[in-house]
């Protein structure tokens, strides 16, 4: 395991990366994970976060590792998929997943993905109005 915060075009990023991809990836330093120290996979990930945000890359080789209780992995696995410069709604979301409540949605993934960037996130999904 690897951590490491680093500065981009959107802010700083802090981000916990192993072989297996990404475990943590949001725009606040998270204490209990300084223990590991800034490596190469770190470095990659900066640099393909640093591409992604200049409009040179629109894929990532890192892929997210999502845990936790079924449903929220079932939102999460579904968010990977939403292809580079798209958006769905929370609506839109529910509909594929399964779930009948988009407001679920949007609780699961205001607790899982970086709300402080707010639309400057890496992924972003519009909201319903």
């Amino acid at each position: 395991m690897e951590y490491g915060c680093f500065s981009t075009r959107i802010g700083e990023l802090c981000a916990l990366v192993s072989e297996r991809g990404v475990h943590y990836l949001d725009a606040s330093d998270r204490i209990e994970y300084r223990r590991y120290e800034w490596g190469p996979l770190v470095e990659a990930l900066r640099g393909e976060i640093s591409q992604y945000l200049e409009g040179k890359k629109n894929t990532f080789s890192f892929r997210p590792i999502i845990g936790g209780p079924a449903l929220r992995r079932k939102v999460l696995e579904e968010v990977t998929f939403i292809p580079c410069g798209k958006t769905l709604t929370y609506g839109e979301l529910a509909m594929k997943t399964g779930l009948r409540s988009p407001r679920l949605v949007g609780k699961i993934l205001e607790r899982i993905l970086p709300t402080s960037l707010g639309e400057r996130s890496p992924v972003f999904i519009a909201s319903s109005p």
